[in-house]
């Protein structure tokens, strides 16, 4: 058989021709592994960033035009305070 990292012959059970070809499979397999899953972090990042912009520009709305009939200065008041405070505007 050929070690399954070097191809080179080998006879051991393990399928590499040496104890440091097989902790190299391993190693190089882990990174493989590791590489896959920042992908998927990656593409997860992504469509957080997307979910974010989203949220604020909703945000954004009602920060401009918030209120009702009732009290609509009260009303506007206190969502312009709470909407500030969630996207860190400064006071206008």
């Amino acid at each position: 058989m050929k070690c399954k990292r070097c191809g080179e012959p080998e006879d051991r059970i393990h399928g590499c021709c040496s104890v440091y070809c097989s902790d190299m499979w391993e190693h190089e397999e882990t990174i493989k592994e590791l590489k896959a899953e920042i992908g998927v972090w990656r593409e997860d990042y992504a469509l957080l960033q997307q979910e974010n912009a989203r949220l604020r520009d909703k945000l954004l709305l009602i920060y401009g035009v918030a209120g009702n009939k009732a009290n609509p200065e009260a009303d506007k008041a206190v969502i312009r305070g709470i909407v500030r405070d969630i996207l860190h505007l400064e006071v206008e």
